[in-house]
């Protein structure tokens, strides 16, 4: 074919009789027409051999990956979702770096126990530049390859079995929370526009893609009440497949639910004032994927360039003001974990906490519990104080009041207080 670059060719292959084209970028020569046609017919007799039942366990790792696991891990079967975009890429990644290094030569029938073993021990797990977390990730994905070779009956059974995996379950980072005088300190070190954006993650309790993803339509000034449904997904550039990093606003977020949160009288009141002083657009420009159609704009929009605010860009400007005011490591998460904290210490139900951050069980909200300082300090003064020796047992379904006993609701509601007042001077 012509083109404005000169002469380029598409190499022609068959499957199942029928006429098939290779795909861009298309190269200059015929040769390499004729090359890239080949490994396309090779994979699609792979699949097929596959389907049939006749693909042979001497078939190397490399070549079961590249052909047959990862195209069918991407498109999705009968039975299983695609992977999404976010993931693809991330995984993808951690497939050329870590995985066809070891494997891509290796007869998959040739793949024990020991030899994976071994591998899992060359990674250094728990050291530093791999954590335990991350370790556990890329064997994982090597896992899921065997596990996929055994369900298509190219292998009887699975090597991945009884691996021992270092440091996966002890060695854990500990997880900070922005409390009421980490939030003070940090709030005087940050713009005031990601003032703004520390405000909204307390008020909310969303994970930073929402936040980002927030559009103006799923805000209810009127009724107070906002739905997190939209999120904004950051696609890294993967060497060899992509080369430009990409935003996307994903439909849903990360159970798949959109849920509904209640918005304070102070928090309308901000939202409203920035509004204003910020006009939103008739779109936010990015592209909607795999669906949806865009009503509005984005809520928060970074001060200098208007654009979207992602994950990465939140966290370093948390990290040049925790640095400024010398706190420990934060991240936009921790003001997600101030968020579950404060409603705990106003004696909201833990079940209605679970379903207002989105998480999949009560289970995994603990994840984010720990015993505050304003706790120890209630816990202590019932124990030494006066009515220690009084003390009585509340049953469901009775009160606070009828107990006698203080909820905690005045003492946490104070936490955004200065904040708000200092965020409507601001916004006039």
């Amino acid at each position: 074919m012509k083109t404005k670059n000169g002469i380029k060719y598409r190499g022609v292959y068959y499957v199942n009789g029928k006429k098939k084209y290779t795909h861009k970028p298309y190269p200059t020569s015929k040769r390499e027409a004729r090359r890239q046609a080949r490994v396309l017919q090779t994979a699609a007799e792979r699949r097929a051999s596959v389907d049939e039942g006749l693909l042979p366990p001497s078939i190397k790792w490399g070549d079961w990956a590249t052909d047959v696991w990862w195209p069918v891990r991407t498109t999705g079967t009968d039975e299983r979702e695609p992977i999404e975009e976010q993931t693809h890429n991330r995984e993808l990644d951690l497939c050329n770096r870590y995985l066809m290094p070891q494997w891509s030569e290796t007869p998959i029938n040739t793949i024990t126990r020991k030899k994976v073993q071994a591998w899992v021990n060359s990674l250094k797990i728990g050291r530093p530049g791999m954590s335990p977390k991350y370790g556990h990730r890329i064997y994982s994905l090597f896992r899921t390859s065997m596990i996929s070779a055994v369900t298509a009956e190219v292998l009887d059974a699975n090597p991945c079995v009884k691996i021992s995996i270092p440091g996966s379950k002890n060695l854990t980072r500990p997880k900070n929370t922005i409390r009421e005088g980490t939030f003070q300190t940090l709030w005087n070190h940050l713009h005031p526009h990601y003032q703004f954006a520390l405000w909204l993650s307390l008020q909310l309790g969303v994970r930073p893609g929402e936040l980002g993803g927030l559009h103006w339509s799923r805000v209810g000034l009127e009724s107070g009440e906002v739905e997190i449904r939209e999120v904004l997904v950051y696609l890294r550039p993967v060497k060899g497949h992509s080369v430009t990093p990409e935003r996307i606003i994903k439909p849903y977020p990360k159970n798949g639910k959109a849920r509904t949160l209640p918005l304070g009288e102070q928090a309308v009141e901000i939202l409203r004032r920035w509004q204003k002083r910020y006009p939103p657009m008739a779109k936010c420009g990015l592209v909607h994927r795999p669906y949806g159609v865009c009503e509005s704009d984005l809520v928060f929009r970074t001060p200098r360039t208007r654009a979207p605010l992602t994950n990465q860009a939140f966290s370093n400007q948390i990290r040049r003001a925790r640095l400024a005011a010398g706190l420990p490591r934060l991240s936009p998460y921790s003001a997600r974990r101030g968020y579950r904290e404060l409603l705990a210490e106003c004696g909201v139900d833990p079940m209605a906490i679970t379903l207002l951050m989105g998480h999949a069980s009560t289970e995994e909200t603990l994840g984010y519990t720990e015993v505050s300082p304003r706790a120890m300090r209630q816990c202590r003064a019932a124990l030494n104080g006066p009515g220690a020796r009084n003390l009585e047992l509340v049953h469901s379904g009775q009160t606070t009041e009828d107990s006698g006993m203080s909820s905690g609701t005045n003492e946490g509601s104070d936490l955004l207080t200065s904040a708000h007042i200092q965020l409507r001077r601001s916004l006039g």
